[in-house]
């Protein structure tokens, strides 16, 4: 996916080390929901720099999911991190009770009351049928990767209600991708090793994260450099 930041990256003089979150691609992807929270995933990230890339620490940069567990590196990991990049998503502040997105009828009336509805497909990955899911794959990859942005905030703000792909067969868009039919086809098989229920699995952590949320020190800071990058029309 990134091969060509990466390779502009290592000409700059950086080792670059770029990982498949768990669940996809050549990672593993154990079904069990506990094996994707922040505090799990940010000790295997511990582990994996010091044991296998055999560094002490590094500067991450990530976006969308790679970002939510950058932050929390930077906060159960703090001494592995030497700065921060993350693209499209801010830090958010860990909640003291169960975030929205356990709950689909509150997270429904939020939405709607901050007139910010841009998350309901998250409810529906969270319910969805992965079964189901695994056969609808290239439906899920074209909603998400069209070039027309007003095809995927049609898709966010379909009923949460409906499962993922009931809502992408309501969501009517010209099929002009962001990307090009190799690297849809590459995604394809990738998806095809492990299916989906991996990647839906963060969607469903948000009590868990909570608890381990909880057991930490109040206020922890963040002190390493931080670099945020959005687009100016970018939902976050």
């Amino acid at each position: 996916m990134y091969k060509h930041q990466i390779k502009m990256l290592v000409e700059s003089g950086y080792r670059v080390v770029a990982l498949d979150m768990l669940g996809y691609g050549q990672s593993a992807a154990p079904s069990k929901e506990s094996f994707y929270t922040y505090k799990r995933i940010s000790s295997d990230i511990d582990v994996l720099l010091k044991k296998f890339v055999g560094v002490d620490k590094a500067v991450f940069l990530a976006h969308d999911w790679g970002s939510m567990f950058m932050w929390h590196i930077a906060k159960y990991h703090p001494s592995i991190v030497d700065g921060l990049i993350s693209l499209c998503v801010p830090i958010y502040s860990s909640p003291s009770t169960p975030v929205p997105i356990l709950d689909g009828a509150r997270v429904a009336r939020s939405l709607v009351q901050n007139k910010n509805p841009y998350t309901n497909y998250q409810i529906s990955l969270k319910k969805s049928d992965n079964k189901v899911l695994d056969t609808s794959i290239q439906d899920f990859l074209e909603a998400f990767l069209q070039e027309d942005p007003s095809c995927l905030e049609r898709l966010s703000k379909a009923s949460p209600y409906r499962g993922i792909v009931e809502n992408f067969r309501q969501v009517k868009c010209i099929h002009k991708l962001a990307v090009d039919n190799q690297m849809l086809q590459y995604m394809l098989d990738q998806f095809a090793k492990s299916g989906t229920r991996g990647p839906t699995n963060y969607y469903r952590t948000a009590a868990l994260n909570l608890i381990e949320s909880q057991r930490q020190p109040p206020g922890v800071e963040i002190t390493q450099p931080t670099l945020y990058v959005r687009k100016a029309t970018s939902l976050h």
